[in-house]
């Protein structure tokens, strides 16, 4: 919905440049109803936000909208592999081959990856063996307020 307005692109730039974020940084996520858009208008808009240093992610790849199809199509940075892959993953060998298959994918045409759904340091340290290069769950942290997430920011930084 939000890539569908015509004031996104303006309002994301502008808000990096008031806040001084660096570009590079920003990663906007494409979730699964982006499959429901016209495939050019996407790549259009993926293409301008690529030029203007700003990086896509598609988001809960490995669900039915979020296909291999999309990551042909789309030229995009990085896949977030969904949590439906992660739980019970240390238990259940049909989800270990599909991550392994999907981490060696990304490997091969150089792109980022992201396990999402982490829960516990040791599914973690499990899933290095697969070779994932980003990891993102409640064993890092749970969901918090803007506040909280600027105070954090703001601790982590040193400002």
């Amino acid at each position: 919905t939000q890539l569908e307005n015509t004031a996104f692109r303006t309002d994301v730039l502008n808000m990096v440049e008031r806040l001084d974020f660096p570009k590079e940084d920003l990663w906007i996520e494409l979730t699964e109803r982006c499959k429901d858009l016209d495939h050019d208008f996407l790549k259009r808009e993926i293409s301008f936000f690529k030029e203007h240093g700003i990086q896509i992610a598609l988001d809960d790849y490995g669900t039915g909208s979020a296909s291999l199809s999309l990551a042909l199509e789309l030229p995009v940075g990085e896949i977030k592999i969904d949590r439906s892959f992660t739980k019970d993953v240390m238990e259940d060998e049909l989800k270990q081959a599909i991550v392994e298959s999907i981490l060696v994918f990304t490997g091969r045409i150089r792109m980022r990856s992201c396990i999402e759904g982490i829960e516990t340091h040791e599914m973690a340290e499990y899933l290095k063996q697969f070779g994932p290069m980003y990891y993102q769950g409640y064993a890092y942290s749970k969901p918090v307020e803007e506040d909280a997430f600027m105070s954090l920011i703001k601790e982590q930084s040193g400002k």
